[in-house]
């Protein structure tokens, strides 16, 4: 459950998933017609035993923050004797950590997938297969799996024109508020905190317009109307290509009576092109996020953000906005060259930008990045990252201001921009509402169009931001009632946003609480023990009434969690009630057989 989910808003227009699993689709695609395909969303329906035994093998792809239900599927996956073959961005970075994974796709499947499957089939596949671009990734894999590794090294990154059109088809398309297709790989920009760049390459790769547009006919086909997501890290990462995809994209939505409503993702640069803006505008577009990262100069140096020095940031976001892309936008917190006011200067940016939806998340120094291997370098780490920056608040390395500042910064910033009245949140709104230009799209009511604007309008007398939403709706309504579908939108986004930081809140404190329990409860044993006036049994039924109301409290707080943040931290509870358990255990050995009790210090770690 983090932003990026929109658990909480997909709930009110009833849907399951904002976005299809591409990768798995791509994936799909690539593998021979002879070969009969089932793909799983687990956000989308569960995953059954019948399901994997089904299966000859099963294909898993994740990002860091997926790992657990990775790990949950690989496991029964391995129960039932399936094969297992894993790739992705998860597995790709972290595969000597994994256990159970038969084989490993290591990187862009287009070339490596193929060989993989050939040797398959003819029982003689190796653990792993990948096709990097520079030695030190062919000496890792070689040092890690030896001879069972078909690694081949190149001097070019696979033709994204030869990529499959992925198989919509295995989609249960009705469960997903967005469709997704990417035009290109790759981004010039080279932030030390990303690892696109050195994934994917500096260098973009597109798609020509011809061969992306085959993949919105396909779409169009399969009777999908709505919100296109192209998934492209960087879509203006070579200008002069978007724009030629811009255009044709423009030609196909007039010829088709728009359809497609897209959003992308790009840079600040995008309003230095009268140009590309007209071009977005034409083509449908009507929404693009950018990595704004900070308001610090020196932070944006130091993690080499250079475009976004150059001009005002203000000033592209207004013009975007006013040329119809509203602007969404990611903000980091824990650069090394963050001042100490940088909470304060960071609300204000954001406040004034009219950006109502501002993911704003601590720095995580990722695998495969310049921040992991100089962190690594100076002795900074001090685990790996959740993959989640944006409801934990905590980073995965020192940082350079005190941690206890930079989190109490962070949950400051949160309960700014998204308060329990929302107010600040539907002033971003109302700033955005009278700069924005409509887009270019043919209105359709759809059933989940009616269902989001009943389910919202009926919970909004019961939130404590129910004044402030409704000054905002009427004010719409007066205004300019032209906006009012997409102010709805954006009051069930703020819903979710609120829902979520809130939870964040929650999930820190059980945590907090879970280590300070974990410490009163060790302490309380010895003290139990140290009285010396009791009898054994006693003291025994004294140590099993703490563990039960210890256990007992515990489980009610938890229970207490909405259910999807209690997924979220489910795993931290299920441990912390086996550790209460196991040093109640070891206490009562400790009593009956003399075993030597754990220190203090050991338990607190």
């Amino acid at each position: 459950m983090t932003y990026w989910s929109f658990s909480t808003a997909l709930k009110m227009i009833g849907k399951k998933s904002a976005f299809p699993p591409l990768g798995l689709a791509t994936v799909a695609a690539i593998l021979p017609d002879s070969c009969e395909c089932r793909l799983l969303d687990l956000n989308v329906e569960p995953l059954t035993d019948r399901d994997l035994e089904w299966a000859d093998v099963v294909f898993l792809s994740a990002m860091i923050v997926q790992k657990d239900s990775f790990d949950e599927v690989r496991k029964r996956a391995n129960r039932l004797g399936v094969p297992v073959v894993a790739g992705g961005p998860y597995p790709s970075s972290d595969y000597p950590s994994l256990e159970g994974i038969d084989h490993f796709v290591i990187g862009e499947a287009e070339e490596i997938l193929p060989r993989f499957w050939s040797d398959f089939v003819r029982g003689k596949a190796k653990r792993a297969y990948s096709r990097p671009v520079t030695q030190k990734e062919v000496d890792a894999i070689l040092a890690y799996f030896g001879e069972d590794a078909d690694v081949e090294l190149s001097n070019e990154r696979p033709d994204v024109n030869r990529t499959p059109i992925p198989r919509f088809d295995l989609l249960r398309m009705d469960a997903y508020r967005c469709m997704a297709v990417q035009a290109s790989r790759g981004c010039p920009v080279g932030c030390e905190f990303c690892d696109i760049w050195r994934r994917f390459g500096r260098k973009p790769r597109f798609k020509s317009p011809e061969k992306f547009l085959e993949e919105l006919d396909t779409l169009y086909r399969l009777n999908w109307r709505g919100v296109v997501f192209v998934v492209d890290d960087n879509f203006i990462g070579n200008s002069k290509r978007a724009k030629e995809l811009l255009w044709a994209v423009r030609d196909w939505q007039k010829s088709h009576g728009y359809p497609f409503l897209f959003f992308t993702e790009g840079t600040l640069t995008i309003a230095d092109d009268d140009e590309l803006l007209q071009g977005f505008r034409d083509a449908g577009f009507d929404m693009v996020f950018v990595g704004i990262e900070t308001p610090s100069r020196e932070s944006l140096r130091e993690t080499r953000k250079h475009i976004n020095n150059l001009g005002s940031m203000a000033e592209k976001v207004e013009k975007m906005q006013r040329a119809g892309l509203m602007v969404t936008s990611g903000f980091i917190l824990g650069f090394d060259n963050d001042p100490d006011n940088i909470a304060d200067l960071m609300i204000e940016f954001i406040q004034n930008l009219g950006i109502p939806v501002a993911m704003v998340g601590l720095m995580q120094a990722l695998p495969e990045t310049d921040l992991y291997d100089r962190l690594e370098s100076e002795g900074r780490l001090l685990g790996k990252s959740t993959g989640n920056n944006t409801h934990c608040f905590q980073t995965n390395f020192r940082t350079r201001r005190p941690m206890e500042q930079v989190s109490s910064d962070y949950q400051r910033i949160l309960q700014a921009i998204y308060p329990s009245d929302l107010k600040a949140y539907f002033q971003r709104c109302a700033v955005l509402r009278d700069r924005w230009r409509l887009p270019i799209r043919t209105f359709r009511v759809s059933w989940s169009d009616i269902r989001a604007c009943l389910c919202f309008l009926g919970a909004i007398p019961f939130r404590p931001y129910r004044w402030n939403a409704v000054k905002f709706l009427l004010e719409t309504l007066w205004r300019k009632p032209s906006f009012l579908v997409d102010a709805i939108s954006l009051g069930i986004q703020g819903h979710h946003f609120r829902q979520i930081t809130f939870s964040a809140f929650e999930v820190d404190r059980l945590q907090r609480y879970f280590l300070e329990k974990r410490v009163a409860f060790s302490r309380t044993l010895k003290q139990y023990m140290d009285g010396t006036a009791q009898s054994k049994e006693a003291i025994l039924a004294e140590f099993r009434r703490f563990r039960d109301e210890t256990l007992r409290d515990a489980r009610g707080k938890f229970e207490k969690l909405h259910k999807d943040v209690r997924t979220t931290i489910g795993n931290e509870y299920e441990r912390f009630a086996l550790e209460i358990n196991d040093m109640y255990q070891q206490a009562v050995q400790h009593l009956l057989l003399g075993v030597t009790m754990p220190q203090q210090d050991e338990i607190h770690a």
